[in-house]
């Protein structure tokens, strides 16, 4: 199962209760906690636990492809983010 908004954790969270879905795949949006608490508390757990129950994917939004790793490269920047950063 893969999301990237807190809708999409219901769905994970569920299947991953019934045994359903053994690992969730989110998109790393640089999400605001404030917004997407679920979430960004899944994603941050992915970034700090491997072997977890999430995985985190990073994305280049300039050009929108996957990259190899769990940072992603905002549209306005060329610096790869872990993590929402406010401002």
């Amino acid at each position: 199962m893969c999301g990237d908004a807190e809708s999409d954790m219901d769905v994970m969270t569920d299947w991953m209760g019934q045994g359903d879905t053994k690992l969730g795949l989110i998109l790393n949006h640089l999400r605001d906690p404030n917004r997407y608490p679920r979430l960004c508390l899944a994603a941050r757990e992915a970034a700090t636990r491997p072997g977890g129950r999430f995985l985190l994917q990073g994305l280049n939004k300039r050009t929108g492809i996957f990259r190899p790793a769990q940072t992603t490269i905002p549209e306005n920047s060329e610096r790869p983010l872990l993590f929402f950063e406010n401002g």
